[in-house]
């Protein structure tokens, strides 16, 4: 099973509880990840130790707040 995953990098706190949940996925062997954000490569490199994921930098989503 092959799986695209966005995070958004406003912080860390969306990487880490994604982080989270990718893991448990990778406890499937016949799982790949592919992992599009905008975080620094040592977070994510820190966080795997899978040749099963792949980081593409890049990602930014673009967020409006309105009060």
């Amino acid at each position: 099973m092959k799986i695209l995953c966005y995070i958004s990098s406003h912080g860390f706190g969306h990487a880490t509880r994604t982080f989270a949940t990718l893991r448990e996925l990778l406890r499937y062997e016949d799982t790949e990840i592919i992992l599009r954000a905008n975080l620094p490569r040592w977070l994510v490199t820190n966080s795997f130790q899978t040749e099963r994921l792949t980081y593409e930098k890049g990602f930014e989503t673009l967020t409006i707040f309105y009060d």
